[in-house]
């Protein structure tokens, strides 16, 4: 069991199988497409611009960006390079579609080369909020616009399942504390602002998720956790009883909620 978390912060934990295999299962879920939709309308570079798309995982929307819109150039960017093997193997042989190792708060592109650069559930894994706005900033030309959907682990909603509200609580604690950027979704409005980019939108977006994310997501941080902070080992029998309970009753796993972001640069 591996902490889905800890494998995304730091790609030598755990193996390429388990996040090749979360990743395809998160691209599934029917939740995240009107967010892709929405980052879309926001952030498409005009003909002949370039897009890129930070922390592309396995590349599966930079694919499809490139695909829908032969006209741009979009730049697949991860610092996982086992991810982004696996994304150039799995992608068409595309004119337009590139691929670089790099990590969002240290990006090795020419600055002022992007028209749009895009973020999807990544910022939750950076150290610093402000270091990856400088990095985005540095990138996009004058007028280039920043488009992101980003999860806020604050605002995630837990079935109850036998728990009191205030344990429930406990439990989204301890998913927070799985992140160096747990808020990352409220955050970055502020962030960019403080960085010099124009906020121009806010759009909030919630969605469920499956047994397969769910385990990942939520199930595995939990039985992963067994300080969780608290040193209180009754707590955890409760812990694996509400696990056991929601498992069974698939109705209602959890509910996370992120922010879609856009800034312009002046």
């Amino acid at each position: 069991m591996t902490d889905v978390h800890a494998a995304f912060a730091r790609p030598t934990v755990g193996t390429i199988g388990h996040r090749v295999d979360f990743l395809e299962a998160v691209d599934r879920l029917p939740g995240l497409s009107p967010v892709r939709a929405a980052m879309r309308r926001s952030g498409l570079p005009s003909a002949t611009g370039t897009l890129v798309d930070l922390g592309c995982g396995l590349g599966s929307e930079a694919t499809r960006l490139a695909t829908d819109h032969p006209e741009i150039t979009v730049i697949g960017v991860d610092r996982d390079a086992d991810i982004l093997t696996a994304a150039r193997d799995r992608a068409p042989d595309l004119p337009n579609l590139q691929w670089r190792v790099g990590d969002v708060s240290e990006l090795d592109l020419l600055p002022g080369s992007a028209d749009v650069v895009r973020t999807e559930r990544v910022l939750m894994y950076v150290e610093s909020l402000g270091a990856a706005v400088e990095s985005i900033r540095s990138v996009l030309r004058s007028g280039g616009v920043y488009t992101g959907f980003e999860l806020d682990y604050g605002a995630t909603i837990l079935p109850p399942a036998g728990l009191a509200p205030a344990e429930v609580r406990r439990l989204v604690h301890r998913l927070e504390d799985a992140l160096p950027q747990p808020w990352a979704g409220r955050g970055l409005p502020d962030a960019l602002d403080a960085g010099g980019l124009t906020v121009v939108d806010i759009e909030p977006f919630s969605f469920t998720v499956d047994a397969p994310v769910w385990s990942r997501v939520v199930a595995d941080t939990l039985r992963g956790d067994r300080a969780g902070g608290t040193g209180e080992r009754s707590f955890e029998s409760e812990v694996d009883a509400w696990l056991t309970a929601v498992d069974a009753r698939p109705s209602f796993r959890a509910v996370f909620t992120g922010i879609c972001t856009t800034a312009r640069r002046a």
